[in-house]
């Protein structure tokens, strides 16, 4: 990751790894590594040991075909008596195996579009959207489309063509100070044509935002198909390209509207207002062109496609940039994932101390998968036709580049299908989020929960305390903060005070803040905390969530000191197992049993079960199982891995 442009550092680098891979069993990331060594120059003389390392991978993975080409070329080489034996060995797989499809050759285009939807356009500002064409089940799929780009939206590295995150091995570019990374060669060869052109932007640091690079990569994956188009018109100027463009946005040329994604991205709702942001955009999308034109052969495609001048393209492409900007900036679609809170879990894969084999983790240690963040932003243009909910009838999920949209509710015919393009209205106030739909979308919600003349009866009841003053003891819900738009003032570094709205008294907070942790490593401190979380239940009605935070806080800490060797006893058990349900009740009902966080919470369950110390039923299994689906396929190959390795056994009858 750090040796850029230092080919002969990087050579040796990836020989090693794949050295140290091939230990681990990734025997797909140590064959790439040690074909990446041979590109960046490792010397000729002693190429026959990463030959011989790829022979064994391609062995181990049951590519009998890269095998006999590896053997092949080891034939032709001086090998040392070690070499030669390993070699013998290789040869006496190969007559009575034969291939099977390798990582690549197995992977396939995504399904198809599942078509249980049709567009509508209505007149006014709803435009159009998206309805089912047939009665969908709750939890089924409703749409699976091949997201149209995607962008990177932390800084946990991502493989830039799959998006990956679990990577063992990333492959860098060596050129762009670190900033893009792949998961193997072969999506760094897939990716090379568009990289050609952003490669250079990262080191200038003009892909500082998600929305940018996502514009910009829009552009550059549909030029393609705007150019088939535009190679029609005789003679063009910047207007007539325009004009013919916005004739392709307008559905006059394209054969299916409803299924071109060129068309689509270009007919995408616009959200542009004359404010120093859009203009500051409009300067980002000049200098991206002139970026372009100056530094990438990207102009080559465009006037050899086209009559058009390379004048009269520097203001159309400015121009189709700056448009994406306005389309996305209102259209894009964020994933929120599973990630593991292992330190620098960029390498999460390659934790010696929580692995047996790859992809399997210890008993354990599934809790190491409990944190939740945004891992992409992506523009599928199917999705980007849903309108907004604040109980939305899908949820996403993201899987690589392909969303996946689920039935939250069962789904009448011509039922509009939506989604929440935020936080669900559950967990923030109905002020908090119109206040944020209007800054960020640009339009005021007026769905069916925002419409009710409570629409925040169901938010305040994870928000409900009993006064603390013992004359009073009134159930109440605290008056909004005038420095903050929810009710969870715990999150906020400004002390709050919350007053009881019945005596007006206000109530001593620190019977919260002060749930202290330290010195939890002896058991009777423990004992008072559990004591003390259960005495919640007097003032934190329900599913309060501070009760919950609190939850969240103990079972972690817990689970810290347990992987710290410092021992649970049963006590600590059955507290703990009663305060994981707890919190997994309290996600379902606030958030959904097939929400992220539901999921980063069950894992402590999980833990519990293989760890022999909760019994579970296969019927209570089943829900928990079911949820899986919500993770996208390398996340729900370690889940299942554990739960076959460890929790399948321990289940009752």
């Amino acid at each position: 990751m750090e040796a850029e442009n230092a080919f002969e550092e990087l050579c040796l680098g990836y020989a090693n790894r794949g050295m140290a891979l091939l230990e681990y069993g990734y025997y797909q990331q140590a064959y790439d590594d040690c074909a990446s060594a041979m590109e960046f120059g490792y010397p000729k003389k002693n190429q026959g040991k990463l030959i011989m390392r790829q022979a064994i991978c391609a062995s181990k993975m049951g590519d009998f075909k890269k095998l006999a080409e590896h053997m092949s070329c080891l034939d032709k080489m001086e090998l040392n008596e070690n070499f030669s034996q390993q070699l013998e060995q290789l040869k006496q797989q190969l007559p009575s195996q034969q291939s099977k499809p390798t990582l690549n050759e197995a992977q396939t285009a995504n399904d198809a579009i599942a078509k249980r939807h049709k567009v509508v356009q209505e007149a006014g500002t709803k435009g159009r959207y998206l309805v089912a064409t047939e009665e969908i089940k709750k939890g089924e799929l409703v749409i699976k489309e091949q997201a149209s780009c995607f962008s990177p939206t932390s800084m946990t590295p991502i493989c830039q063509q799959c998006a990956s995150s679990l990577m063992c091995a990333p492959i860098p570019c060596p050129e762009c100070h670190q900033r893009v990374v792949y998961c193997s060669r072969r999506c760094r060869q897939l990716h090379a044509t568009i990289h050609s052109y952003e490669c250079g932007l990262y080191s200038r640091d003009l892909m500082d935002s998600c929305i940018i690079n996502l514009s910009l990569r829009s552009v550059l994956v549909h030029m393609p198909e705007w150019l088939r188009h535009l190679s029609t018109l005789p003679n063009a100027n910047a207007q007539q390209l325009w004009q013919s463009l916005m004739e392709l946005a307008a559905g006059k040329h394209s054969r299916d509207d409803d299924d071109d994604p060129q068309h689509m991205g270009l007919a995408m709702i616009k959200h542009l207002k004359k404010s120093e942001e859009e203009r500051i955009f409009a300067l980002r999308a000049n200098c991206l062109q002139v970026y372009l034109f100056k530094y990438t052969n990207f102009y080559e495609q465009l006037l050899s496609s086209t009559a058009a001048s390379k004048e009269h393209w520097h203001v159309v492409l400015a121009a189709l940039i700056f448009r994406c900007v306005a389309q996305l900036r209102k259209n894009f679609v964020f994933y929120t994932c599973v990630h593991s809170i292992v330190e620098g879990k960029e390498l999460a894969l390659l934790q010696p101390g929580f692995w047996h084999q790859p992809y399997h983790l210890k008993r354990g240690c599934l809790h190491l998968f409990s944190d939740v963040d945004f891992n992409i932003s992506s523009y599928v243009p199917q999705l980007g036709l849903c309108n907004h909910s604040c109980e939305g009838s899908m949820h996403i999920k993201i899987d690589g580049g392909v969303a996946n949209c689920f039935a939250m509710h069962n789904i009448k015919v011509n039922e509009e299908l939506t989604y929440c393009y935020g936080d669900k209205a559950n967990c923030l106030p109905w002020y908090s989020r119109q206040e944020r739909l209007k800054e960020v979308y640009g339009f005021n919600c007026r769905c069916k929960r925002c419409m009710q003349a409570q629409p925040d009866e169901e938010y305040f009841s994870f928000h409900r305390y009993r006064c603390l003053n013992t004359r009073c003891q009134r159930i109440y819900v605290p008056d909004p903060f005038q420095h903050i738009k929810h009710l969870s003032w715990w999150d906020q570094p400004v002390p709050v005070v919350i007053y009881c709205t019945v005596c007006r008294q206000p109530q001593p907070m620190d019977r919260y803040v002060q749930f202290s942790l330290p010195g939890m490593y002896l058991p009777e401190k423990r004992r008072k905390l559990y004591e003390a979380f259960n005495e919640l239940d007097n003032w934190l009605l329900d599913y309060h969530s501070l009760k919950q935070c609190l939850a969240r806080k103990l079972i972690l800490y817990c689970f810290i000191l347990q992987q710290a060797g410092c021992p649970l006893n049963k006590e600590d058990y059955i507290q703990l197992t009663r305060i994981i349900k707890f919190l997994m009740k309290g996600t379902e009902v606030q958030m959904g049993i097939n929400s992220v966080q539901y999921i980063t919470n069950m894992v402590f369950l999980w833990d519990f079960i293989a760890l022999g110390k909760y019994k579970c039923s296969k019927q209570d299994m089943q829900p928990m199982l079911a949820t899986l689906k919500y993770l996208s396929s390398e996340q729900q190959k370690i889940f299942m891995n554990y739960y076959n390795d460890f929790i399948e056994q321990q289940l009752l009858q």
